[in-house]
């Protein structure tokens, strides 16, 4: 289960991207951009996925990368705040 930092921290992010996004229409239009390369996601889930990484190509869970081959290493932390 999510600790309370971690779920206080993507509330954050979350407010921080949608006010962004909200204020800047060259903004929004990327955001859009990048939401149709991950239409299986939820809005909520686009946002966050745009705010640590708005040049992401591809998102899955552990299981998913390791299914095809590909290993995180234990410990990783790939979070980038714009």
């Amino acid at each position: 289960m999510a600790s309370k930092y971690k779920i206080n921290e993507a509330r954050q992010l979350y407010l921080l991207v949608l006010d962004n996004l909200l204020g800047n229409k060259g903004e929004w239009k990327k955001f859009l951009e990048f939401s149709s390369e991950f239409y299986k996601y939820k809005f909520i889930e686009n946002l966050l996925i745009y705010g640590q990484n708005s040049d992401a190509t591809v998102c899955a869970t552990l299981q998913e990368w390791n299914s095809v081959g590909r290993w995180i290493k234990p410990g990783a932390k790939i979070m980038k705040y714009t």
